[in-house]
Order: C-alpha cells, then structure tokens, then sequence
C-alpha cells in the first residue's frame, strides 16, 4: 500500500498545533496525518508559550550560524535608500545610551568575565597589528638597547638559532628557539618598575606559554650589563639554565 493513500478515521479531531485553540481533523482526506489548520503553519498569533518553545528552538538551531555573504548582501541592498523613521532613531539611540551606561567605567573582565575578556584583547591586538602592518608600511616592534648583544651572545655559546621578534597571539617575543620551544625576554628597568607594564608582562608569557607550551625565560638587562658592556659571568648563568633544558 503507497504512503498517504492509506484510510484512517476522521472523526478524531485534535487541537491545531499553532497554539490558537482551534480543532481540525487529525487525517486529511487522503489519510495523511495534519497537525496544523491550513494557513496556520506559519500564524504570527502564537500563544506565549508557544512563542518562548518557537524562539529556543530557533536559537539552539542557530547558534554559533554565519550567514552567508549573498544572505548579507542581499539585506545590504534592501536598506539602501530606506529612511528610518523617528521612533526607530529614538529606539536604538535610547538601546545605546542603556548600554554605554552600562559599560562606562568597567572594565572588560567586569562586562565580560575573565575568559571572554581574553579572547576579545587578543583579537584586538592582532587586528591592530594587521591593520598597521597593511597600512602603514608594515610594523617595527620596539627593541631594547642591549637586545640584540644579549641575544646574539646567547645563539654563539648555546649553538642554537634564535628567531627575533618572533610573532604569536598578537605579541612580539624578543626572541624564540624553536629547537628547545624556549621563549625569551630581555627586560630592561620600565618592565619592573610599573605595575601596569608588569601585569601586561605577566598576560603576555602565560598567553604564549598556553598558546605554544614552551619554557619561558627573561633576562633582566641590569644584571647581565655593566658600564654599558655585557657581564659575561652573568650572562653564562643564564646561558647555563638554557643549557640545560631538554
């Protein structure tokens, strides 16, 4: 027997499944089984509950969903051209005022949570130095006075190639040993005596220490210089530590 050519009895009469209340016959005449009045599929008047079912359903199957370039575009050209009337203006400027509001004077872990407020600096950093690196001639990081002696100093008696300025999540590393994954900083005086630059320094490592699981070492410049020249006593200290990393 073919799907929907079946007989059933159509004297059973069950509730239209809009939400309106109103019944229908539970088989239509060719047998199929109906839930909704015709024309009621897609009603506007859907009772309370049946809209909060309506909008969870419709959430959960759109999470985490991009449109698609042609479905923005297509919404892009059907605004041109079109003004919007007073009540609309008031509307969002008041939803703006409530959250400006809202966010004045917070910061970002406050708005946000600590996770999120990661993510959102981290994108930030990284779209900033995508924008200067295509708009302004391409970026050079800050280096310390002594950062290129200290550095080269270490790559000659460890015998190990140091990337400089190594790129990762939005920061410069002053220089990366892929060969031992060891991070390395040579901090001059300012990266001590502000509290602000050493919670920045103390975000920095633990982000790349997360992001690429590494050792990270930092090389304070007043200890390994004097008189404007490299202490090599002190310097073979820390080259002994970066020695004896597996």
């Amino acid at each position: 027997m073919k799907k929907g050519k079946f007989k059933n009895d159509r004297s059973i009469m069950i509730e239209c499944a809009c939400g309106c209340g109103e019944l229908r016959t539970k088989f239509d005449k060719k047998g199929r089984e109906c839930k909704f009045i015709f024309g009621h599929q897609n009603r506007g008047d859907l009772n309370p509950s049946k809209k909060d079912w309506v909008k969870v359903i419709l959430s959960e199957s759109q999470k985490g969903h991009k449109q698609s370039f042609e479905t923005i575009e297509k919404r892009r050209l059907k605004l041109i051209g079109r003004k919007q009337s007073k009540e609309e203006i008031e509307k969002r400027m008041n939803s703006l005022k409530i959250i400006y509001e809202f966010k004045k004077g917070k910061k970002y872990e406050e708005i946000y949570g600590e996770e999120k407020a990661k993510n959102i600096k981290v994108k930030q950093r990284i779209s900033s130095i995508e924008y200067i690196k295509n708009n302004c001639n391409g970026i050079m990081p800050m280096q310390g006075k002594f950062e290129n002696k200290i550095i080269d100093y270490i790559e000659f008696y460890t015998n190990k190639k140091i990337i400089r300025q190594f790129y990762i999540n939005g920061y410069f590393l002053d220089g990366y040993c892929k060969e031992l994954n060891l991070a390395i900083e040579i901090d001059e005086e300012r990266h001590y005596n502000k509290k602000k630059q050493i919670k920045r320094d103390i975000e920095k490592q633990s982000s790349i220490i997360n992001s690429l699981h590494c050792d990270f070492l930092r090389i304070r410049v007043k200890e390994v210089v004097e008189n404007e020249k490299i202490n090599e006593e002190s310097l073979n200290l820390y080259i002994n530590k970066i020695k004896n990393i597996n």
